[in-house]
């Protein structure tokens, strides 16, 4: 089973797309067998608990808090789509062992006001 730990949800302006939602947090590989390419689902909901917006991404791409403020949403979006994420991270996570996630959300729903964070995919890592 593969486990979230240290959520955290912010808004922060970005100098080309302005106003956006970032979740960090954690995901722990809790199986007995090393994973790779894990992929989360980030939603949106309204203070009504209604199903705003979602966004795929895969583990380990992470930016710096300079990096989400300048980096052009182009380039965010691109790299949130690394499967086997920045250094490789994403690859063969041993058990027990974590990989750090973010999903940003550009173009939020005026009425934006709980967020929530499923785990939607890792493979058996391939032995080397």
């Amino acid at each position: 089973e593969i486990n979230l730990a240290e959520l955290n949800g912010y808004f922060t302006q970005n100098a080309e797309a302005g106003n956006i939602f970032v979740i960090t947090g954690m995901a722990i590989n809790n199986t007995n067998k090393a994973r790779s390419f894990f992929q989360v689902k980030g939603i949106l909901f309204n203070k009504k608990g209604g199903n705003l917006v979602q966004k795929y991404v895969y583990c380990g791409n992470v930016f710096s808090s300079k990096e989400l403020t300048t980096l052009p949403r182009g380039k965010i979006e691109a790299d949130l789509k690394n499967k086997a994420g920045g250094s490789l991270t994403n690859t063969n996570v041993a058990p027990g062992r974590s990989v750090p996630f973010i999903i940003i959300f550009f173009d939020l729903p005026q009425d934006t006001a709980e967020f929530e964070v499923k785990v939607v995919g890792a493979q058996i890592a391939w032995p080397d």
